[in-house]
């Protein structure tokens, strides 16, 4: 989603439109005019979106919520993260789950070894 629609483009253009027009009335032929301010059209309002990205991306917050949403929106958006936290078991939980060979006895085991090479050095 981007700030504005491409409405705001098509005024950006068309502003666009009428100066290139105007500026080059005085110094070509109509004809010579119409087409560089059809090009100058067809630039600026390929050109706004990419202006139109950069504005919204510089308007995202750090934690990716936009400028542009309600407090409801936000509030709405944290409750359904930390309902689906809630929800998910994490990833120690699954993986000692899923290990029948991971057990308190193979933990202590582990741990006492690895004090052994601790010591050694």
């Amino acid at each position: 989603m981007m700030i504005g629609t491409w409405k705001m483009n098509a005024v950006i253009a068309t502003f666009a439109f009428l100066t290139v027009f105007f500026l080059s009335l005085t110094a070509v032929l109509p004809e010579r005019a119409l087409l560089r301010a059809g090009i100058g059209f067809a630039v600026f309002f390929v050109a706004s979106y990419g202006i139109r990205y950069l504005i919204y991306t510089a308007l995202l917050k750090d934690d990716g919520t936009q400028l542009e949403d309600s407090p409801e929106q936000i509030e709405q958006r944290k409750q359904e993260e930390a309902e689906t936290k809630e929800n998910s078991p994490s990833s120690y939980q699954t993986e000692r789950k899923e290990d029948p060979d991971f057990s308190e006895e193979n933990a202590e085991a582990t741990a006492n070894v690895l004090k052994e090479m601790v010591n050694e050095r």
